[in-house]
């Protein structure tokens, strides 16, 4: 079994998760092929818009907050879970 520090799984758990939301939100684009439709983009928030008759472009600030403090929740979380994982050693027999 993998032994890590606990800071050390700490920080993989952090990053691979912030990483996982950010590949998330790259792939989440959704196109409309309608000349006045929007498009967006953003998990699980939309955190973009474009498109409408006049051809407006937003960034939608609430919905960038949402997604940012979700996915650092969500990152320190797993982060802590892994930490408790993997930071200890664990013997097999006493």
């Amino acid at each position: 079994m993998l032994i890590l520090s606990k800071r050390r799984a700490f920080a993989v758990g952090l990053i691979a998760t912030l990483l996982l939301f950010i590949v998330a939100n790259a792939f989440s684009f959704h196109e409309t092929t309608i000349d006045d439709g929007f498009n967006t983009l953003g998990f699980p928030f939309d955190l973009w818009i474009a498109g409408g008759f006049q051809g407006i472009r937003h960034i939608l600030w609430r919905g960038l907050a949402a997604d940012a403090l979700i996915a650092l929740n969500t990152g320190v979380n797993v982060g802590f879970l892994l930490s408790w994982l993997l930071g200890k050693e664990r013997k097999l027999f006493k």
